[in-house]
């Protein structure tokens, strides 16, 4: 039986390092852990991008980092050239990325054939614009920009995005922002059965404008016109005055009071045919704008990878700009080599929680690896501190560091006050002496009465431990003893047991 199926590698060159929910969760990587917001996780910290889909590249970044030596150093050129370029290109493309919509679901639902004229209209001329303005820069880009990445990014996308300007130019601005798809397209030329319906549709009304001479004859009235009353045209309006001059053979529309409207056989049988025409129009329109969005939608890959440099320009920007912001040094990847030594590390999101009035005290981190595999191992359980001295060649105790305020055992009301814990943030040698449980309640906003409270119950019960424990190694010393000498040794290392003996003069024999 073969499971080669079920399993799935962590990385691979194009994905990066894949990180399970609870590594995401355990690091605050998408979210912080306190209530779940973003305030706090690493992604709040780096992300700076000004678009919807450069936002959710930057989540996939931090969510599935870069595992490739190669890659990594190319993200990294690209964000020193953006750091350290006295060049106004970059610059200018950054703010082709202000107000944008979301191009990527934009194109999505374009493909999709989910989308209106309106939506359409907004990506497509988002596209055209942005590739009209990448193709103008791109002779500066071509000689100011020398990072791999960037060229590549910039130098690509305005091919990819040509096809945008030619689906937007046979578009009547005013129709497709109305959402009228009779008056949508304004060059016909490729749209055939569009310009018959029309011509069709526009030999009917000359017809029935013509009729208005004969209209005019009969009725008597030079000056008559047309009018359209409640979505009803083309109506002949008489007077009630003159009603015996109608013909009656016309067809009464509509009346008022004071006027009648009729339509003569004539317009009967035009105003149907233009109806059935009308109606037959927005079918076919309805078909060539289906027939447009698949013609637009045979480029989909292309636009999708053109929003992908964008996405991934934006991105850059952004690190560029935390990396601005923190005073970031660029850290050395060193392919073939399994280490990582970090000088004066900072937290980043702490770091930044912080301010500037309460700085970050900066660590110095070595891991080194030889031959064994590295584990770092988190206990509360001090007997397993133990391994160091079973195994020191392969294992060794450390404590993050601290300042420990002891107060004062008694305070005037006779409360017992839990000790004040200062963090160093530093890695130090060597077991924790003790824990601090209550410093972390006092953190959380445990209420003072609670504390104090918990304070005496630790220390009266801390007090009976000590006293058992000294109790038993009293008592196996003793059971130990087998002469004189050695009680006499035991008596005098224990002073309490010497004042008793002063005391009491037991009589002592072998």
């Amino acid at each position: 039986m073969s499971f080669r199926s079920s399993f799935r590698r962590l990385s691979c060159e194009s994905e990066g390092m894949i990180l399970g929910a609870a590594t995401l969760r355990n690091l605050e990587i998408l979210n912080n852990q306190t209530d779940g917001g973003l305030k706090g996780s690493l992604l709040w910290v780096l992300d700076h991008t000004r678009t919807s889909f450069g936002k959710r590249l930057m989540r996939n970044w931090v969510s599935q980092p870069l595992t490739h030596p190669q890659s990594l150093s190319e993200r990294q050129d690209a964000v020193q050239e953006i750091l350290e370029s006295p060049s106004l290109t970059l610059s200018s493309i950054k703010s082709l990325l202000s107000h944008l919509p979301d191009l990527e679901r934009g194109i999505c639902s374009i493909y999709h054939k989910k989308c209106s004229t309106q939506e359409f209209y907004l990506i497509s001329s988002g596209l055209s614009r942005l590739g009209l303005e990448l193709q103008a820069l791109l002779p500066a880009i071509q000689s100011q920009i020398s990072s791999a990445l960037l060229r590549g990014l910039l130098l690509d996308t305005p091919d990819l995005l040509a096809p945008a300007h030619s689906h937007l130019k046979v578009l009547n601005e005013k129709a497709a922002k109305s959402g009228n798809k009779t008056e949508l397209f304004s060059d016909l030329s490729g749209f055939p059965v569009l310009q018959e319906r029309r011509e069709q549709i526009q030999t009917v009304i000359n017809e029935i404008q013509d009729h208005r001479k004969e209209v005019r004859l009969t009725l008597k009235t030079p000056a008559l016109d047309y009018t359209s009353v409640s979505g009803q045209e083309f109506l002949i309006e008489v007077k009630n005055l003159r009603s015996s001059t109608v013909p009656p053979d016309w067809v009464k529309i509509s009346s008022t009071k004071a006027v009648g409207r009729y339509h003569s056989p004539l317009l009967v049988e035009r105003y149907k045919k233009l109806l059935q025409l009308r109606e037959q129009l927005l079918l076919d329109c309805q078909k060539e704008w289906t027939n447009f969005l698949d013609q637009f939608g045979e480029h989909y890959h292309t636009m999708k990878r053109a929003i992908s440099h964008l996405a991934t320009m934006d991105c850059l920007f952004s690190l560029a700009e935390v990396a601005k912001q923190g005073d970031y040094c660029r850290p050395e990847v060193c392919e073939g080599q399994r280490q990582i030594m970090i000088r004066d590390g900072r937290h980043p999101a702490i770091d930044l929680l912080m301010g500037d009035h309460n700085q970050y005290v900066p660590n110095l981190t070595e891991l080194q690896v030889h031959v064994k595999a590295l584990t770092l191992f988190v206990t509360h359980y001090p007997p397993l501190c133990e391994l160091e001295r079973v195994y020191p060649e392969h294992v060794s105790n450390f404590h993050m560091a601290f300042l420990l305020n002891e107060p004062d055992i008694n305070t005037d009301d006779g409360e017992v006050q839990p000790e004040f814990v200062t963090f160093l943030y530093q890695l130090t040698e060597g077991a924790a002496g003790r824990s601090y449980g209550l410093n972390v309640a006092r953190l959380v906003d445990i209420p003072v009465p609670i504390l104090h409270t918990a304070a005496r119950k630790a220390r009266e019960l801390e007090n009976t431990v000590n006293a058992r424990r000294r109790t038993k190694k009293l008592l196996s010393d003793l059971l130990s003893i087998s002469d004189r000498s050695s009680l006499m040794a035991w008596l005098q290392s224990d002073s309490s047991l010497v004042q008793h003996q002063e005391n009491t003069q037991p009589a002592i024999s072998e």
